[in-house]
C-alpha cells in the first residue's frame, strides 16, 4: 500500500472542504491572507499571491500553488479571523489529505490538476481535475487522488505534500 492511500481504507466519504483524518503529525496547515476571499469556498486550491507576504488567491491563470483551503470544523469560512486591514485569514492544507471538487472521473494513477481558468460552468479556478482542460489548469506535483472518484458524485480525497 502507497503512503499516499495508507489510511484510506479507515476513510468514509467526507464533504469538501473537510479534513480526513489519518496521523495529524502528518498534517502541515498555514493561515494565508485570502486575497478576494469571498470567492474562495473550503476545498479549493489557492496560488500565492504575489502583492503581500502570506498572502493566497483563487488561481487566475497558472500560479504557485498554495494549498487547499478546509473548514476545520470549528471555524466555518463566513467566520474567517482577519487582519488588522479586514483581510480574512484560512487555513490552508500543504500536507495531509482533504475532500476537494472534481470535475471529471479521476483515481490514484490519474495525474492531478489545478484548474486555473474559467471553462465553462463547471470548471471553475480552484477545482481539481484529471487533464489539462486544454491549458486551463496546471499540474500538481506533490498531489494525488487517494481511491477512484467520478465527476457525478462531485467529490474526491486528495493528499497533498508540499514543504513546510
Amino acid at each position: 500500500m502507497s503512503a499516499f492511500s495508507s489510511v484510506t481504507s479507515l476513510l468514509t466519504v467526507g464533504q469538501i472542504g473537510q479534513l480526513a483524518y489519518g496521523n495529524s503529525a502528518d498534517l502541515l496547515v498555514r493561515s494565508y491572507l485570502l486575497i478576494d476571499a469571498t470567492d474562495v469556498k473550503p476545498g479549493y486550491g489557492v496560488v500565492v499571491d504575489t502583492t503581500g507576504a502570506n498572502s493566497a488567491k483563487l488561481p487566475n491563470g497558472a500560479g504557485t500553488f498554495a494549498g487547499v483551503v478546509f473548514n476545520d470544523g470549528n471555524l466555518p469560512i463566513e467566520s474567517a479571523a482577519y487582519s488588522a486591514s479586514g483581510v480574512p485569514f484560512m487555513p490552508t492544507l500543504r500536507r495531509g489529505q482533504v475532500w476537494v471538487p472534481i470535475t471529471e472521473n479521476v483515481d490514484q494513477t490519474s495525474p492531478v490538476y489545478l484548474q486555473h481558468t474559467a471553462n465553462g460552468v463547471v470548471k471553475v479556478p480552484g477545482t481539481f481535475r484529471a487533464s489539462a482542460d486544454a491549458g486551463n489548469a496546471q499540474l500538481l506535483a506533490n498531489a494525488q487522488f487517494a481511491s477512484t472518484y467520478t465527476a457525478a458524485s462531485g467529490k474526491a480525497l486528495l493528499t497533498i505534500n508540499l514543504p513546510a
